[in-house]
């Protein structure tokens, strides 16, 4: 399997959820790390199973039971999270960091 690896503003975004999280309820960081953990497994599975996002090599994966998405591109031989993004967000915000890999 390909390793996952996160564009360091979609790293800053995770950590900030997770520190959020953290403070809410005794657990709850961890439930969080656990989801984050499995949508990533679930990438690293079949990363071509998700939906691409408008018109960008970049694919969707929901977050199970946490409001988040984390969007990602597969490349031969890693794959690269750009966005851990909130449903609240505005859609596509990330669109400029997939210049970067």
């Amino acid at each position: 399997m390909k390793p996952v690896k996160y564009h360091r503003l979609a790293w800053r975004e995770y950590v900030h959820e997770f520190r959020y999280y953290e403070r809410r309820r005794a657990g709850l960081k961890g439930d969080f790390e656990k989801r984050i953990e499995e949508a990533e497994g679930k990438i690293q599975a079949s990363p071509k199973l998700f939906a691409i996002f408008r018109n960008t090599p970049a694919r969707a994966c929901p977050v199970d039971v946490f409001p988040f998405v984390l969007y990602f591109v597969e490349f031969a031989d890693l794959i690269i999270v750009y966005a851990v993004a909130h449903h609240k967000r505005l859609p596509g915000y990330w669109t400029r960091r997939l210049t970067k890999r």
